[in-house]
């Protein structure tokens, strides 16, 4: 089984670069030129000892392949948006990219990214970031993928997020009494030691 991951934002927030860093497991050193449509990038992530296969898929930001976004969105288990801190335009658009997902896939997890922080002329702050993340229950996170900060982190927090937590099963021969049932035979076992012992 693999989780299929979809990368969305405006053109030019660095999705691609983020998914560079993530294939070369090192920092993008190289211009990349603008998505056209979409790239699929098949991907192994370790996780706690396991072996978690992800499906990638990079979407084109630019308005004249947004209309061909809808369907990498559907089946989406996971989503992660992305915006460019020196661009406020393109955090204003993650509530766009969200309810497209949203619209297209059921209850995907989502994590917010705040790309490019190697830059000076930030123009969105971290504190606004995360207010939209907490407010909204989604995952949060800022990155680098110039300088290959935060990538790697962005992929394990979510695929953590969609793991199936673990289903512990009651033990064998376990009786697990409610209150009630506990009160009733502690009452039998007195009764029956006042019988016996007095």
């Amino acid at each position: 089984m693999a989780y299929k991951i979809v990368l969305a934002g405006d053109s030019g927030c660095g999705k691609s670069s983020l998914v560079d860093t993530l294939e070369e497991s090192s920092p993008c050193k190289r211009n990349i030129k603008a998505t056209v449509g979409d790239e699929f990038h098949p991907k192994d992530l370790t996780i706690d000892g396991k072996t978690t296969k992800v499906h990638l898929w990079d979407t084109s930001g630019q308005e004249r392949f947004q209309s061909m976004c809808p369907q990498y969105f559907r089946d989406a288990r996971g989503v992660i948006v992305v915006y460019d801190i020196t661009r406020r335009k393109s955090f204003e658009n993650v509530g766009k990219w969200v309810k497209e997902a949203r619209d297209e896939s059921t209850d995907p997890d989502i994590i917010i990214v705040g790309n490019k922080i190697d830059l000076e002329n930030r123009a969105v702050s971290r504190e606004e970031g995360l207010k939209l993340a907490r407010e909204n229950d989604f995952l949060f996170l800022e990155t680098s993928a110039f300088q290959g900060d935060g990538i790697i982190p962005v992929l394990e927090k979510l695929v953590r997020k969609m793991l199936p937590r673990p289903v512990h099963p009651k033990p064998p021969n376990t009786i697990h009494l409610t209150r009630q049932a506990y009160d009733t035979a502690v009452n039998k076992e007195r009764s029956w030691f006042e019988r016996c012992c007095w």
